[in-house]
């Protein structure tokens, strides 16, 4: 359990750092690359698509993802002692806890909105949010991978 949470740290450290050396360098640039890939700074006080949301409607959702964060720390124990350790799994959580601690609890606690820097075709993203993509590829890649492991994921209807 230390190394998932060990690796998801090094990733948050680096999306904070990201989010810090594009803030100071990049206000108000943008750097093109490719098309429609490049850079700038951008903030985001609400969530996608909703830029006004309510302060308790925030708090409610920075407490349900802290919940959830709680939950598959339990799945993951619970996967690791029943099927098997693996690279996948451990890599998963620690891209997932990237994701929920860089945008929902770090960003939006200490600054009150979530920093952006990376262009791409869909929106203005950052490393958190592309390790939230991370995780569910490396979840779906561990199904495929191990085989016995579909039946955690599988739903159980009680025969009557």
């Amino acid at each position: 359990m230390k190394r998932p949470i060990a690796f998801g740290i090094l990733i948050l450290s680096f999306d904070q750092l990201l989010k810090w050396y594009f803030q100071t360098y990049f206000a108000g640039k943008r750097l093109m690359l490719l098309g429609n890939w490049g850079f700038t700074y951008l903030t985001n006080p609400g969530i996608w698509l909703k830029k006004d949301i309510s302060d308790s409607l925030m708090l409610a959702i920075q407490i349900y993802a802290l919940l959830v964060w709680i939950y598959v720390i339990f799945m993951l124990r619970y996967y690791n002692i029943n099927y098997r350790r693996s690279i996948y799994t451990d890599l998963a959580f620690g891209f997932f806890t990237a994701a929920i601690f860089g945008n929902v609890i770090v960003d939006r606690l200490i600054f009150g909105y979530v920093r952006d820097f990376f262009i791409n075709p869909i929106a203005v993203s950052n490393l958190a949010d592309v390790s939230g993509e991370i995780a569910l590829i490396l979840v779906v890649i561990e199904l495929l991978a191990y085989t016995k492991s579909r039946s955690f994921i599988k739903v159980r209807v009680p025969k009557e």
